[in-house]
């Protein structure tokens, strides 16, 4: 006979033994509430942050927050996860007596739960404990921790980065020091200021005596055509004449020595005028670069600082949680249902096992009887 499995055969079996679905269902929800009563009980507080964009941004720029940037924020949850920080609150809350025997790391994949929504701009940190009070004090440590960690390392990048600006800073003044003691040097030795006016006077010098100078000779000039007008008789005339055209000839004689010193004089400073120009003009122009650098520097701190003030995303306790009154865990309505799950399927699975079985040996029956 074809034992083809009959599903009307089957359900037909099953209704005449529905009280083994019943009675396997319900033994295993009775079983399943009674493991689950006696659970512990494990109650879970939750603490939430909220990252708000830095200070200096545009406030509409919040209304267009791009998926990739939301992506990000999830950096944050290795922040709350920190190894250093859980240890750090195991401690401070006296939790490590309650646990001598367990390793923060086991510990911390038990207790310690941080996840970030998607789409959004929250960071949610939950601790498990047997203790509702405990709970809610881990989770409001861990959130605060984690404001004040993220604070840390923000003025920390900060204070790295306005440092190097004082730097800076710091070098453009002693630049500009130095700069301003050379001029000051430069100017003590001899001033390009000074120089031109010993020279301008050595020129008006010369041009007096160049001019006392012509007019001495135009005056030696006429005693000498003076001399040849004298008559014989006249030699006291002549002599007086003499006389002047001697003392006339010295004074030329003077006043030309004057004027050779005068020249040369006045080529040494003119030497002197200009080698000491392009050094007064480098002084200057280093002096001017000096001023210039530490200006750009000292405007480039103070806009630093301004920047550093208001850069970077800001995390802040949006709700520090409340003590738990309903426990997380053992979730019994959860566990009835898994038994139920578990316990349908299977008593339905070893009917159908039983059924097949059956009709196996009813067929193995028929055929014994046929032979005989």
């Amino acid at each position: 006979m074809n034992q083809s499995f009959d599903a009307v055969d089957f359900v037909v079996y099953l209704r005449g033994r529905w009280r083994v679905v019943a009675l396997s269902c319900a033994s295993a929800a009775v079983l399943a509430g009674i493991a689950g009563g006696m659970l512990p009980k494990r109650y879970t507080a939750t603490a939430t942050l909220i990252v708000e964009p830095s200070a200096g941004m545009d406030p509409r720029a919040g209304l267009a927050v791009s998926p990739v940037y939301l992506e990000s924020l999830k950096t944050y949850e290795n922040y709350a996860t920190s190894d250093t920080l859980f240890s750090q609150a195991w401690d401070t809350l006296g939790l490590r007596k309650q646990y001598p025997n367990r390793s923060v790391e086991s510990l911390k994949r038990q207790v310690l739960n941080v996840s970030k929504p998607a789409t959004t701009r929250i960071l949610e940190i939950s601790a498990t404990m047997s203790d509702p009070l405990e709970a809610k004090r881990l989770a409001q440590f861990m959130a605060e921790q984690t404001v004040l960690l993220n604070s840390s390392l923000e003025q920390h990048s900060g204070d790295d980065t306005v440092k190097e600006a004082e730097g800076v800073v710091e070098r453009a003044e002693a630049r500009l020091r130095k700069a301003v003691e050379a001029g000051a040097a430069g100017s003590g030795a001899q001033s390009v200021e000074a120089l031109s006016a010993d020279l301008k006077n050595t020129t008006d010098l010369r041009y007096g005596v160049q001019s006392d100078l012509a007019r001495s000779r135009a005056d030696l000039a006429d005693l000498s055509s003076q001399q040849s007008t004298f008559r014989t008789g006249d030699d006291e005339k002549a002599a007086v004449n003499m006389r002047e055209i001697v003392a006339a000839r010295a004074r030329v004689q003077e006043l030309e020595e004057q004027d050779k010193n005068l020249k040369a004089a006045f080529a040494e400073k003119a030497l002197m005028l200009e080698r000491a120009k392009p050094s007064r003009d480098s002084l200057d122009a280093e002096q001017r670069l000096a001023t210039t650098d530490l200006e750009n520097a000292r405007t480039k701190l103070g806009e630093l600082r301004t920047t550093v003030a208001f850069r970077g995303e800001r995390l802040e306790v949006l709700d520090p949680g409340i003590v738990p009154e309903k426990p997380s865990s053992p979730n019994i309505p959860l566990i009835l249902l898994v038994a139920l799950a578990v316990s349908l399927p299977a008593s339905i699975l070893y009917l159908a096992t039983a059924f097949g079985y059956g009709r196996a040996v009813a067929a193995r029956a028929e055929r014994v009887y046929s032979l005989q």
